[in-house]
């Protein structure tokens, strides 16, 4: 599991160098990684350019921990290309209408980060209001149709995971036997 969620952020880590000098939205090539809506990239005072990175969850916790310790591995291995990934956190610790808020502030602003972190099925709502950059052009078809789906719409690509979560479903097998349903070839491997 470990190797995979590495592999998937290295993935999403190179996705995001391709997507800021591609993109590079809300630069303003002031240096100080704000960005200002002329579509310059900023660049910091060693002439790296910045790529900003929202995650949805506080820096202290595990999960933030591991995200900086992949953008300061990231940053090692791409210090002589001269782009460099800056990391804001931003828990949702007011739920996630407080993130979706910040989210918003920050595109009328002009100040949303080129990357954003945020649950698959919000893409629907985040593509239509112009929050996401289509991406379908920069990921192979092949790798589009393993496991990004949750990303999509409207047929086109705006996410891709950095880890999966689920969530369980339970259910009372005596109510269900009473109720004429067979449930006893169900299990883990065939719920």
């Amino acid at each position: 599991m470990r190797k995979l969620l590495t592999s998937i952020t290295s993935l999403l880590l190179v996705v995001i160098m391709l997507f800021g000098m591609t993109a590079c939205f809300g630069g303003d090539g002031t240096g100080d990684g704000t960005g200002g809506g002329d579509d310059t990239p900023p660049v910091d005072a060693e002439g790296n350019t910045i790529v900003k990175i929202m995650f949805h969850v506080d820096s202290s916790s595990t999960e933030g921990q591991a995200y900086q310790k992949r953008i300061n591995a990231f940053n090692a291995a791409y210090k002589d290309q001269k782009i460099k990934a800056k990391a804001i956190f931003k828990a949702r610790s007011a739920g996630a209408s407080g993130y979706e808020t910040e989210l918003q502030n920050n595109q009328i602003e002009g100040t949303l980060a080129d990357i954003i972190t945020f649950d698959a099925p919000n893409t629907a709502a985040y593509a239509s209001s112009g929050l996401l950059y289509d991406i379908t052009d920069l990921i192979p078809k092949e790798d589009q149709d393993k496991f990004f789906s949750l990303n999509k719409y409207d047929g086109k690509l705006y996410g891709l995971p950095i880890q999966e979560s689920s969530a369980g479903f339970f259910y009372n097998k005596k109510i269900f036997r009473d109720a004429g349903i067979d449930v006893s070839g169900f299990t883990a491997e065939n719920p």
